[in-house]
């Protein structure tokens, strides 16, 4: 049973006792002390930690914005460099087209009855090419069904493996018997177009003012041939087709 009150000391020490009777409560408070002093050392520790990370963060940064500096400085010269590339690409890739090009012919007005690649053939062999130089064979264009049939033909463009077949074909084609209403062109970019097209508004002009001499577009060329001579290539003055270009719109215009 327990007892309240009782002590193993009596009243009159008690005083003398004191230090004694509180001690386990100064432990407790020594202990408690040392588990603050031990939680702010781990904070410090952090703390510390969190520094050293922050001051790489900030070397990084430094670094890096130095590296940023640099590169604004050089920003100049790289565009120069980017401009340059861009440009040796576009040309690269105006040059590929531009071969691909060389070695197409368009076959005009060539009826669309059965299988188109083998009527080419047979031209081919009429004018001793080779078929094994021909590469493709498409027509271009969708077909408009709404149209009457002899209106509704597209052009052929005919694939050949180089320049050189394409250009013997262009050259017998064009003193073939057998063209059936036909023509062949060169495959043309459209900027070419629309030289090609001012090259024969000049010629049909020229025929007009000189009608003993006769006149023939070739390869992006003029040409003229008065009686008894060869053909000779007409030079263009500088600004003559531009002239003859703004004299068409003016036509259109009006």
């Amino acid at each position: 049973m327990k007892r309240t009150g009782i002590h193993w000391y009596c009243t009159d020490c008690e005083p003398k006792l004191a230090n004694l009777l509180y001690l386990p409560s100064l432990t407790t408070s020594l202990d408690s002390l040392t588990k603050d002093i031990r939680e702010m050392r781990a904070e410090n520790r952090e703390i510390r930690e969190d520094n050293l990370k922050m001051l790489e963060s900030t070397t990084k940064f430094r670094e890096q914005a130095a590296t940023l500096t640099g590169v604004a400085d050089d920003m100049p010269l790289l565009r120069q460099m980017t401009a340059k590339i861009d440009k040796q690409l576009e040309d690269t890739k105006a040059q590929n087209a531009r071969y691909e090009r060389s070695c197409n012919v368009i076959l005009h007005k060539l009826e669309e009855e059965g299988r188109t690649a083998s009527v080419v053939y047979d031209i081919c062999n009429d004018l001793e090419i080779s078929t094994d130089n021909v590469a493709k064979v498409t027509r271009l264009g969708r077909r408009n069904m709404d149209l009457p049939k002899d209106k509704n033909v597209r052009p052929t463009k005919i694939t050949f493996t180089n320049p050189q077949t394409r250009n013997d074909f262009l050259h017998a084609y064009y003193l073939y018997d057998d063209k059936l209403g036909t023509f062949a062109t060169p495959d043309l970019s459209k900027e070419e177009q629309h030289r090609e097209y001012l090259l024969r508004s000049l010629r049909n002009k020229l025929k007009s003012e000189n009608k003993s001499v006769k006149y023939q577009v070739r390869n992006g060329l003029l040409m003229g041939k008065e009686p008894d001579s060869t053909w000779q290539i007409i030079e263009i003055e500088e600004g003559q087709l531009t002239k003859i270009d703004k004299e068409l719109k003016t036509r259109r215009d009006s």
